[in-house]
């Protein structure tokens, strides 16, 4: 079995599937913010360029260096460190301070055609599974006689041989599945995922910031607008992001587009009981 990825923070553990799933630029993110003590800093632009950038660092690692880890160094570790946490938040304060965007790289790519489930039961087991085909028919080629549509994993790999997400014989492509487990005090208290394509680890990225590191309810994490890049200057916000903060990342340099994200199912244990939301 597959040892998942794992981050503290405060009274949670959050678990999320390793590589080639999306979890790990979830868990930089996070770490990252940790380093910087964002939830410390003051409601507003500041706090808000401070995540956009923590977002675009972890994106531009993602694009530039994973890989599947069983066919080459893929450095899971040192992403993941303090050091590099203290690292990455150094460089963000400055920018911060500074008012600027970090440089970034990213090559924008929709992707859709992916399924998740968020389950609990009374026993007080949770379980969360994404299943992903690949736009809306995979390959667009069917079985004869079985009625099983083929994927079209190939889409993921980097068509650059010297990449480290390169096709080859057995390898397994990056993608964006990010089914992940919350705990606190060794029980499971959230399961959550999404479907959407490249928008489902920076959508799951917000319900994870307001229901472990903010302590807000499942309800108001799911509700909470969110935002969406991948390491170049384009930030798309859902309607619901407060006019202000949108004009104020425009000055910053920040190219602003509204637009939709990705849809985030999870189940929660509160005080009440367990609570189901979907959006």
């Amino acid at each position: 079995l597959a040892e998942p990825l794992t981050l503290n923070w405060g009274g949670h553990a959050i678990h999320t599937a390793p590589l080639t799933a999306g979890g790990l630029t979830v868990l930089q993110i996070l770490r990252a913010m940790q380093a910087m003590d964002w939830e410390k800093m003051p409601a507003g632009l500041p706090r808000l360029h401070a995540r956009i950038e923590a977002t675009r660092l972890a994106w531009r690692d993602r694009v530039m260096l994973l890989g599947d880890p069983d066919f080459g160094e893929v450095p899971v570790t040192r992403l993941l460190s303090e050091s590099y946490a203290r690292e990455s938040a150094e460089k963000i304060a400055a920018a911060v301070k500074a008012g600027k965007m970090l440089p970034g790289i990213a090559a924008p790519r929709p992707q859709t055609g992916t399924v998740h489930l968020s389950a609990a039961d009374g026993h007080g087991d949770f379980a969360a599974l994404t299943l992903t085909h690949g736009e809306g028919f995979g390959a667009c080629v069917t079985v004869e006689g079985l009625g099983l549509t083929l994927g079209h994993g190939m889409s993921r790999f980097d068509p650059n041989p010297g990449h480290p997400n390169a096709p080859g014989p057995r390898k397994r492509p990056l993608h964006n599945m990010t089914p992940t487990i919350v705990t606190r005090e060794g029980k499971p208290v959230l399961a959550a995922g999404g479907t959407g394509g490249r928008k489902i680890p920076n959508a799951l990225l917000e319900v994870l910031t307001q229901f472990a590191v903010l302590g807000r309810p499942l309800e108001a994490s799911i509700a909470s607008p969110r935002l969406h890049t991948e390491g170049d200057a384009s930030v798309i916000v859902e309607d619901a992001w407060p006019a202000g903060e949108i004009e104020g990342m425009r000055r910053l340099g920040y190219a602003v587009t509204a637009g939709g994200s990705a849809n985030i199912s999870a189940v929660a244990i509160e005080k009440d009981g367990l609570r189901e939301a979907r959006r």
